[in-house]
């Protein structure tokens, strides 16, 4: 049973006093543990109780104590990428190191409200992050409260509720182009003679086929490096074929040294 009652101080004055309301109740009835929370007003106090119970009812009740951190979760969910490749984790790393612990991981995951999560996104968006980035951000703090729902530390995903970042509608000009699109300067792209000399220029064998298959094919490097014989379809007449399944990659890992060749 749950009981409200006043929780009076040494110096309160009796009749009409400030002291607060204490719930002293079992979330998780007769068998779970017992706990006394206060609050100002009893409405407030009757409130809580109805919530936590409703909450108990469901299965979505979590001990505050069991409650981790947003930097704990967010380790572990760090760890299961260690798979993917190699600039990929480094870009996760730095998106967590950079953007996100600071500011939500010294905090229990049911104290990072929407509001907070908004306003981490409004402050991305002052600093003149690209939309993209910014919501690739939001991704990822979604994905840590995921995997806390996941292990039944979390009742709610609060990033669900949040409105993504938009790409704000402009006029355009003649020769201007979206902050969020990629161009292709012409002045950084080889022309077809420039190519030749290039080949000309690189040592025979694996250098110079590195290269004229880049520029027939115009397959990116790490699809390049990672390419293998069973990829390659080449017939004894007529046109042969290459087939891209995978592609290379690499990054230097926080704290790792460059090493001399």
């Amino acid at each position: 049973m749950a009981s409200i009652e006043k929780f009076h101080v040494a110096s309160c004055s009796g009749a009409n006093c400030e002291c607060l309301w204490e719930l002293d109740y079992r979330p998780l009835g007769m068998g779970g543990s017992r706990r006394r929370v206060r609050f100002k007003t009893r409405k407030q106090t009757e409130l809580f109780l109805a919530q936590t119970t409703e909450k108990a009812a469901r299965g979505e009740y979590v001990e505050p104590a069991k409650i981790p951190k947003f930097s704990e979760i967010a380790e572990d969910w760090f760890q299961s990428k260690a798979d993917r490749r190699p600039s990929h984790v480094s870009d996760l790393r730095t998106r967590l190191d950079k953007h996100i612990l600071p500011v939500f991981g010294p905090y229990k995951l049911d104290r990072i409200s929407v509001a907070s999560i908004e306003k981490f996104r409004n402050n991305l968006r002052d600093q003149k992050y690209a939309r993209r980035t910014i919501n690739c951000i939001l991704r990822i703090v979604g994905s840590v409260f995921r995997l806390a729902i996941k292990r039944g530390l979390c009742s709610k995903n609060p990033v669900d509720r949040v409105e993504r970042a938009k790409q704000v509608s402009i006029e355009l000009k003649a020769g201007e182009v979206e902050a969020d699109t990629e161009t292709v300067d012409p002045d950084s792209v080889l022309s077809p003679q420039e190519i030749q000399v290039l080949l000309a220029a690189a040592n025979s064998g694996f250098e110079r086929m590195l290269i004229e298959t880049a520029y027939l094919t115009g397959a990116r490097q790490g699809e390049l490096l990672a390419l293998r014989w069973s990829d390659l379809e080449l017939p004894k007449e007529g046109i042969g074929k290459m087939v891209v399944r995978r592609s290379r990659s690499w990054a230097r890992l926080k704290g790792e040294e460059t090493r001399a060749r």
